[in-house]
């Protein structure tokens, strides 16, 4: 997958789970949220802030393997490679996708 964060992106997270579950009282108790693997992704950071990859709330922790991260460097990076821009990554310039992730 390419997860792509705007440079107008105002969230400070690519991926939230659990995020509504304890807001709403209609969805308590009606879902399941297990733990989620988010392995092999492409994280492209067109912001300029400093976001997470992962936040989670109301959820078991989710599992972070082996993903690339271009921009700007994220609060958990944990395994995942890192290039400071998409130049430096061989992507690219903004708003093109790649392809495919870098290997």
């Amino acid at each position: 997958n390419v997860i792509q964060k705007g440079p107008r992106s105002t969230n400070t997270q690519f991926i939230g789970i659990g995020m509504e579950r304890g807001r709403d009282a209609e969805l308590d108790g009606r879902y399941a949220v297990g733990p989620a693997l988010i392995e092999g992704n492409l994280f492209l950071n067109d912001s300029r802030q400093t976001v997470s990859l992962v936040a989670v709330e109301n959820a078991a922790p989710a599992r972070v393997l082996g993903n690339t991260v271009v921009g700007w460097r994220p609060r958990d990076l944990g395994d995942s490679a890192w290039s400071r821009s998409r130049k430096a990554a061989g992507l690219p310039p903004y708003p093109s996708l790649p392809a495919r992730p870098p290997s």
